[in-house]
């Protein structure tokens, strides 16, 4: 996880493999990016890329710590948001 990275293509050195159930195996390891509305950010679901996006109301709903997030934080922190999303994302997108 990069904290604070202001680099505008971070990306995420570890490979998050995350496993749901029995089947579904999920990393994300590509740039994560926010253009001051859309976070956005691609995720591997068995094997298939699939592009994700959250809106503000969404990050403030489901990333913990970032309820009250301004623009410039979710730039600031917009790689360890987007990890926070990822179990939501991967139940909105599977």
């Amino acid at each position: 996880m990069i904290s604070g990275s202001t680099n505008k293509q971070a990306v995420l050195h570890k490979a998050n493999p995350l496993v749901f159930g029995v089947a579904m195996s999920v990393d994300c390891g590509r740039a994560v990016e926010w253009d001051g509305k859309i976070l956005t950010g691609s995720l591997v679901v068995n094997g298939v890329a699939t592009k994700v996006t959250a809106d503000r109301a969404t990050i403030h709903a489901y990333a913990a710590g970032f309820s009250d997030a301004l623009s410039w934080e979710i730039d600031r922190f917009r790689t360890e948001i987007f990890e926070k999303l990822v179990p939501f994302l991967v139940r909105q997108n599977s």
